[in-house]
This record gives C-alpha cells, structure tokens and sequence, in this order.
C-alpha cells in the first residue's frame, strides 16, 4: 500500500499562504513525510531590454527568491521543530503558478499530495479560477485547499461527502493518504428521495473488514432551497471535522467549468477547514 511520503507546499512569502505551510506542519506532527516548500517565480521583461540585460535581472530575481524561500522554510520549520532533513525547497519559473505546479507534480514522481492555502476570492475569479481552484481542477494529485485563517491543531476528524456511487473505491483512496494519520472517517450522504437506505451499521462493518480500519457512515437530510456544497458547510458547522474529503471530475468541458462549476471548486472558496480534494477516476 502507497503512503504519503512528500507534500509538495507552495508559498507566494504571503501571510495568507502560510496557512498551507502550517497545515502540512501538522501532518509531519502525526505521520513522518518529508515537505518540498515551493514558489512560482514570474520574471517580467521590460520592453526595451536586451536579452543580455533581462537575462542578468532574471538571474539576480532566483537568486533573491531562492534564498528568500530558504529563509522563509527555515524560519517557519525551526518555529515548529521540523527537523532540517525533512524539508527541502525548490524554486520554480512560470507564467502561472498553478500550470507550472501541476507540471512539477507531472515530473516528480515522489510527491503525493500538493497542499496549498486558498484566500477566497470575488465573483469574477471564482468565474475565471484562481490559483488554488484552477489546480484543483487541472492536477493528477490530490491537493489540499487550507483557508488563509488555519491555525494548526491535531487532525483527528476527516470528513468525506460522497453521493455513494463509487464510495468503496474513493474510500480505499482516502485510506491509502490519511490511514497513518489515525484520524476517525466519517462518511457523509444527502439520499435523495426514493433512494434505498442501506444500513449505516451494516456498512460500517463491511468496509472496516474490506479496509481494517473504522469507518463510520451518517445520513443527513438535505434543505431543498440550499446547495450542496451550503447543505454540507451545515454539517461542518456540527462536526467539526479536521480535513474535508471530496472528489471532483477533472474532465469536463471549459462550458462545464465556466458555468456549473463543481461542488469541490465552489466549496474551496467557502470551506472554514481544510479540504482535501481527488480526481475521480475515468
């Protein structure tokens, strides 16, 4: 069985952006991982330069961002007792952060999860993506959206809402990431009307069989005039969970995205507590 070994934490040097860094802290807190602290440098040219004279800015901008990064893991790290060797940092150059992320997610096969802090954002930029949602929608790993205020605490609860369909397959995937964690799994579903009820005991007892590990499944009913990505914020408020599980289709068309977007992009930008969002598969 795969366990998380490297979570990939990209930073802009914002106050907002350490959120993702203490999140994935905390992780390191209850399951040995290593952490790749990353930034996108973005070099503009002026018009006007020679390639002589924009190649020698360019070159003094990784030089003052890669030792920034440094110091800012350093810093943060020593704050928080992680230990050097368990931490690198990588300096990266594109025009956008999220592209240039899931390329590097693409080329390093040893990372598992990218976990980045989401600030909101406006009508205009949840219409148009931002950084964090348009990686949630473009990378082949799971990524993790923390909101800007996240303080560190124990990860003892993780939510995960799902429409049931595939819902042993997705658990197992869910399993494979949190189980060092030791965090109870909830299980969370919305019937809809006319669908059958299985037993949440019955169930429960299948799939700690099938995955040797407790899961638990709890029913909720649905307020018809809200959405479900409002309809679950409700049960956040009452569970409280540490971590939000959801997966997402990353294959739909730019009409689909633009104009029905889906309940874990939506949700990314609403959620008070992290959330951890995978791919389905095709």
């Amino acid at each position: 069985m795969k366990k998380t070994t490297t979570i990939l934490v990209p930073t802009d040097f914002s106050a907002a952006s350490r959120a993702g860094m203490r999140f994935a802290i905390q992780w390191t807190r209850q399951q040995k991982v290593k952490l790749v602290f990353a930034h996108v440098l973005s070099t503009p040219r002026l018009t006007g330069w020679s390639d002589k004279q924009y190649e020698a800015y360019a070159a003094a901008q990784r030089v003052f961002y890669s030792r920034r990064l440094t110091k800012l893991a350093a810093e943060v790290c020593r704050q928080n007792g992680v230990p050097k060797n368990a931490y690198t940092t990588q300096l990266l150059e594109g025009i956008s952060a999220d592209i240039t992320l899931t390329e590097l997610s693409g080329q390093r096969t040893d990372i598992d999860l990218i976990c980045m802090a989401t600030r909101g954002a406006g009508k205009l930029k949840k219409l148009f993506g931002t950084h964090t949602g348009n990686l949630i929608l473009r990378s082949e790993l799971p990524v993790i959206a923390v909101p800007a205020g996240y303080r560190a605490k124990p990860i003892k609860r993780i939510l995960y809402a799902t429409d049931l369909a595939d819902c042993g397959d997705e658990l197992g995937r869910i399993l494979n990431i949190t189980r060092p964690l030791n965090a109870e799994v909830i299980v969370t579903h919305f019937p809809q009307p006319g669908e059958t009820i299985l037993d949440p005991a019955l169930l429960a007892t299948i799939w700690e069989k099938q995955f040797g590990y407790p899961v638990r499944l709890r029913y909720e009913s649905a307020d018809p005039g809200l959405s479900l990505a409002e309809n679950l914020q409700g049960v956040i408020g009452r569970l409280k969970p540490s971590l939000v599980v959801m997966f997402t289709d990353r294959q739909r068309t730019l009409f689909q995205r633009l104009f029905y977007p889906s309940q874990s992009e939506r949700l990314s930008f609403q959620v008070k507590v992290p959330l951890l969002v995978l791919g389905k598969k095709e």
